[in-house]
């Protein structure tokens, strides 16, 4: 959890989507004030969603 503050912190970062957790994947976005509003944090939600819902989908067959 402390470098995730460190990488937020670094970066002036506001949020932190997990891309994938097998290795772990982070994309670290900066909001600007004047753009964060309940539609973009819905956004940034849906997206996330989107992504766990999707992880290991396309992977190659074993």
């Amino acid at each position: 959890m402390e470098r995730i503050v460190s990488l937020m912190t670094a970066n002036s970062a506001t949020h932190v989507v997990v891309l994938s957790d097998d290795p772990v994947d982070l994309l670290v976005l900066v909001v600007p004030v004047i753009y964060a509003d309940p539609a973009t944090e819905t956004a940034i939600a849906l997206v996330q969603r989107i992504l766990v819902m999707t992880d290991g989908a396309c992977a190659d067959p074993v």
